[in-house]
């Protein structure tokens, strides 16, 4: 059996590189030059089968679950080992998917390559809708992504793809899995309060509202009472988007303003939304503000509630 192993005639720092972590020297019997490419083809069989040395091709690691608010940005970190990024004739390639290991689809590309010496560049082959960006330097072993202006369907799982080559030959490659979870909060908000009319004596009042974890919806009469939450005239389910959910007042007993609140299950600060005007039941003559804004404090509160209640429509 032939023994030997066949050394590139590669650049002197990384022979050096190579012939040092392999224990080998140029004086060894049975080790011969040859081309570079041989070279790095025969890094490519050391590094699949764990041979002298065990050079560490491409090893990715990203942590398990990242959490982030509504309207920031956040990074997905991400750092890999490589025994082959230190050469400036290597490309590093990061693209980061989400959904699904490795077919996910791409959010970002971008390939980090020699512009001559120890100068870098970073080319960006894809970003969806300009929203990504590299956070950190992958000649220093970092991948991570930072996402800009997340929102509540930014929630998903991401994967961290690393490939490490050299340009005509195959790469080095990992990607991670499982990938990193991003969970994003969001403050309750109300996004709609109408009036649907089932007949002529009995409209439902209607307050769509979003956030994660899903809010909790309080509905206040006429006369200022907190009405009983989830009871037969006070029913709550999942609204049209996945973040949402629908409450629904049945059965209003008093003409004049119901007011929507809507919150956070662990908190309690409320947003304050548009009042469903109802001056007549009989007649549903109602009318809802088209404005909404988050929690405020009681003064701002009750102007805007009487700027609503000036609203109503005569019986």
């Amino acid at each position: 059996m032939n023994n030997s192993l066949t050394f590139a005639s590669a650049t002197k720092e990384e022979a050096t590189r190579f012939s040092a972590r392999s224990g080998l020297r140029d004086s060894v019997p049975g080790v011969r030059m040859v081309s570079r490419s041989h070279f790095l083809l025969l890094l490519s069989a050391v590094a699949v089968s764990g041979g002298v040395g065990e050079p560490v091709a491409v090893s990715v690691h990203v942590r398990d679950r990242v959490t982030s608010t509504v309207g920031s940005s956040v990074v997905l970190p991400c750092t890999f080992k490589s025994d082959y990024s230190d050469y400036t004739t290597m490309e590093i390639t990061v693209i980061w998917k989400v959904k699904v290991f490795y077919t996910g689809s791409v959010l970002f590309n971008v390939t980090n390559r020699s512009k001559g010496g120890k100068d870098f560049v970073d080319e960006v082959h894809t970003n969806v809708n300009g929203r990504y960006k590299l956070a950190g330097d992958p000649r220093q072993k970092v991948a991570s992504l930072e996402v800009e202006n997340v929102t509540l369907g930014d929630s998903d799982q991401y994967f961290c793809r690393v490939e490490v080559k050299r340009q005509g030959l195959r790469a080095f490659m990992d990607e991670s899995n499982p990938g990193v979870t991003l969970e994003i909060i969001g403050s309750p908000i109300i996004l709609r309060v109408s009036v649907k009319a089932i007949n002529t004596t009995q409209p439902i009042v209607q307050c769509l509202a979003e956030g994660q974890p899903f809010p909790k919806i309080i509905w206040i009469d006429p006369q200022n009472n907190k009405l009983p939450a989830n009871s037969s005239d006070t029913s709550v389910t999942s609204g049209p988007g996945k973040y949402q959910i629908l409450g629904e007042l049945r059965n209003p007993m008093f003409g004049g303003t119901y007011t929507c609140v809507v919150e956070r299950q662990s908190l309690t600060q409320p947003a304050k939304g548009p009042s469903a005007v109802c001056s007549s039941i009989q007649k549903l003559a109602c009318a809802s503000s088209s404005k909404y804004h988050q929690w405020c404090p009681a003064r701002q509160c009750r102007t805007q509630r009487a700027a609503i209640n000036d609203q109503r429509l005569a019986p």
